[in-house]
């Protein structure tokens, strides 16, 4: 698998759980055709065993309103550790849990 697909996988999991936290409200769950949910689910179960993880690639904003086009490219990494350490980092964000 790509490092630049799982650092997106990992910001847009991280994306989705904030937007929810932030809203109050239950992630969108988009149905899924049951080979890719398959996948999915083996994808989950095999990064729920690991004591930890680090990754880094680039992630990349891309913003159209209209005619106009935004698109910003960053580098960024992210690590996280058992049971509850997080280290979230951008060209301009650092997030940091220390499970406190």
């Amino acid at each position: 698998m790509k490092i630049a697909f799982r650092v997106a996988l990992a910001f847009g999991l991280v994306a989705i759980t904030l937007e929810s936290v932030a809203v109050g409200q239950e992630p969108r769950r988009p149905a899924l055709a049951p080979e890719v949910k398959a996948r999915l689910d083996a994808l989950i179960a095999s990064y729920r065993a690991l004591p930890a993880y680090a990754d880094q690639g680039e992630v990349t904003l891309l913003v159209k309103v209209g005619d106009r086009e935004l698109k910003q490219v960053q580098k960024a990494s992210i690590a996280f550790a058992r049971p509850n350490l997080l280290d979230l980092k951008t060209d301009l964000l650092r997030l940091q849990s220390d499970s406190k």
